[in-house]
């Protein structure tokens, strides 16, 4: 019996101590278990820790969103970048970050993305840019890079991603793609303009080519005369565009420039309005100029860039205009210190299209080449003007509708002048021949200038080249010499200084040098000058012009003999700071002037219009104001004063007489002189 217990008894022992170290091992498991697990929290804690320390330091906006699109998470950075802290940004959609296209470009995504998983496929890392709202109102562009984050299953349970701020790039890239549409759009202007201009070019020139081959065989004197005058008038608009191209090169290069002298405004506008009312009645046009009683008579300015603005625009007014009317406006406005004048250009014509408006005053800019093809011209006649505007420190506006008409509208800070009215200017002398030596290394210029000095009676000699003239000058005195100023081996401004150290050491009177050049700007003038030059005048040759400087150079040897050919008195010389090229542009306005209201008062007579005859008597005897001689004053006043009283043949008497007694004076002072 005892046996038996004993053995229950060491079973039951056995067994306990089996389970004891059962329960051991399951205790050192669970103790490792354990540390395991507070080794693995630990290692969290600290991927946590160094997690939150990237995200919180790190310049992009690092976030977290659940499956709704809610905010979890987001970095401080947001504040940074945005302004909003991160209480004020958890648990809100993602979608109040963008605007309308960013938030239709997260939803497409979306969806992609969802159709996507629904056949299986796993989507990636997402890139895409938007727009993002900060808290100040404003707005920034960010790229965000985000995938999503699924549970063991697969199942998307929310997503992650970066923020990075664009801003910089894309205005970068936004100023990039304007530059490219911008040279894309000059370069399309420029093409269309440089087609426009090889047809404007080649019209004239289809004339000049054609009429001048026709002329040759010609032997009617009618037809002859008709093919001249044609030729004449193509080389004309030829050279007018020419002026404006080299106009716009000088505007480009900083090189266009002003003068400033006393201008009569009033025989400005009167002049003006004479021109285009002809043209005005030739398309059956109305024209109305209206002056401000309060602008001034005289204004300080460029005469002759004054007058350009207006004509440009005057011509463009009637140009563009097929019926109805064109009115041109002058008024004046004070603003603050500056005195302005107002000139106000108004039609009735075809108008200009808003999409063209911002480009109007751009050269190579013009309307629908169909519209350019049925008026012509080239664009530059309005980008012309405004660079001048600008150069005058004034401002120029359009107003227009299609079809309806335009309004330009030019404000100029001209100052009120002293009038000259101590100036007269001297009539012109009919000379004996001169001997005048022409150095021109162009075979046909050289015979153009050759034949017209020999048709006024004077002797020439031609020379091709710097050397030959230096040594011609060296070998025989010169009354005048006409010096091209670009030739090759020694340039006209080496030959001017050479000549004049030739008469210093000889102590040899100096002889006028007029030098005549494509290249006219202000510094080939100053080294002209400086050369010794007297004066300079632009190619091409005009025939007046040569008179005009070659009568102002000459005083005490023979001149030209030219009815249009008159001094300024020395007084009018210092007001003009004895400037040869002012000198001249003063003369030649003042004979346009005169010519026009000639032209003007005769028409009026002819028509029976006292009125128009009584306004341009008293324009000529303002403009004949300005004459030493005083009969033409006289005879114009009479005219004036009489103009409702005399009879028709008295009127005519004193119409016919008023260029004779020009005429006749002349002679006298060509008598007095031999």
């Amino acid at each position: 019996m005892a046996t038996n217990d004993q053995q229950i008894i060491r079973r039951l022992e056995a067994q306990v101590a089996e389970q004891t170290a059962q329960l051991q091992r399951s205790s050192d498991e669970l103790d490792k278990a354990i540390a395991a697990q507070r080794q693995t929290e630990e290692t969290l804690r600290e991927s946590e820790s160094k997690y939150l320390l990237l995200t919180e330091n790190a310049s992009d906006v690092v976030w977290r969103l659940d499956s709704e699109y809610r905010f979890t998470y987001i970095s401080p950075a947001d504040e940074r970048l945005r302004g909003y802290r991160a209480d004020e940004i958890i648990g809100r959609p993602v979608f109040e970050m963008f605007n309308e296209e960013g938030v239709a470009a997260i939803q497409k995504m979306a969806q992609q993305r969802y159709e996507a998983e629904q056949r299986g496929i796993q989507s990636g890392i997402i890139t895409f840019e938007a727009e993002h709202r900060c808290k100040d109102g404003s707005w920034l562009w960010a790229e965000i890079r985000y995938s999503a984050e699924r549970d063991a299953n697969g199942k998307t349970i929310g997503f992650h991603g970066i923020t990075r701020e664009i801003t910089k790039r894309k205005l970068a890239e936004d100023e990039t793609r304007r530059a490219w549409a911008a040279a894309e759009e000059a370069s399309k202007a420029k093409s269309q303009f440089l087609a426009t201009m090889s047809h404007e070019i080649r019209t004239p020139l289809n004339a000049l080519v054609g009429f001048s081959s026709l002329a040759r065989k010609a032997t009617d004197p009618a037809k002859i005369n008709q093919y001249l005058s044609i030729l004449e008038q193509s080389s004309r608009v030829l050279m007018d565009l020419v002026n404006d191209i080299l106009d716009i090169s000088k505007t480009d290069a900083g090189r266009l420039e002003l003068e400033a002298m006393p201008i009569n405004l009033r025989q400005l506008i009167a002049s003006l309005e004479e021109q285009y009312h002809h043209l005005a009645t030739q398309k059956m046009l109305a024209f109305r100029v209206t002056v401000d009683d309060r602008i001034p008579s005289w204004i300080l300015g460029d005469p002759i860039r004054l007058r350009q603005i207006l004509t440009n625009l005057l011509a463009n007014a009637l140009k563009f205009t097929e019926s109805g009317e064109v009115c041109c406006t002058i008024s004046r406005h004070d603003q603050g210190t500056d005195q302005m004048i107002r000139f106000e250009v108004q039609d009735t014509g075809i108008g200009i299209p808003e999409s063209f408006l911002a480009n109007i005053f751009s050269p190579f800019h013009q309307l629908d080449p169909s519209i350019s093809r049925k008026f012509g011209g080239t664009g530059l006649g309005l980008a012309i003007v405004n660079s001048l505007v600008e150069l005058m420190q004034g401002t120029m506006t359009v107003k227009s509708t299609e079809g309806t008409g335009s309004c330009f509208v030019v404000d100029l800070p001209l100052q009120e002048a002293e009038p000259l009215l101590e100036e007269c200017l001297a009539a012109p002398l009919t000379l004996l021949p001169s001997a005048i030596l022409v150095v021109e290394d162009n075979s046909f210029n050289r015979q153009l200038l050759g034949d017209i000095l020999t048709s006024w009676g004077h002797r020439v000699s031609l020379t091709e080249d710097g050397q030959q003239a230096l040594a011609l000058a060296a070998q025989q005195p010169f009354d005048l010499i006409l010096l091209d100023i670009r030739m090759p081996g020694i340039d006209g401004i080496e030959v001017a200084r050479r000549i004049r150290l030739q008469e210093q050491e000889r102590s040899d009177a100096a002889v006028p040098i007029i030098a005549i050049t494509a290249d006219t700007d202000k510094t080939t003038r100053e080294a002209c000058y400086a050369a010794g030059i007297n004066a300079v005048l632009p190619k091409p040759v005009i025939p007046e012009q040569l008179a005009q400087a070659i009568a102002m150079q000459a005083e005490g040897v023979n001149n030209i003999s030219s009815t249009q050919t008159f001094q300024l008195t020395p007084q009018a010389l210092t007001g003009l700071s004895n400037n040869p090229e002012r000198i001249h542009n003063y003369q030649h306005l003042l004979l346009t002037d005169i010519d026009t209201e000639l032209r003007c008062l005769r028409a009026a007579l002819e028509r029976g219009d006292r009125h128009e005859l009584g306004r341009a008597a008293h324009t000529l005897k303002g403009l004949y104001g300005h004459l030493a001689h005083r009969a033409p004053v006289e005879l114009a006043a009479w005219l004036h004063d009489h103009v409702s009283t005399a009879t028709v043949e008295e009127l005519r008497k004193r119409v016919e007489q008023l260029p004779a007694i020009v005429v006749d004076d002349l002679k006298v002072q060509q008598e007095k002189t031999v």
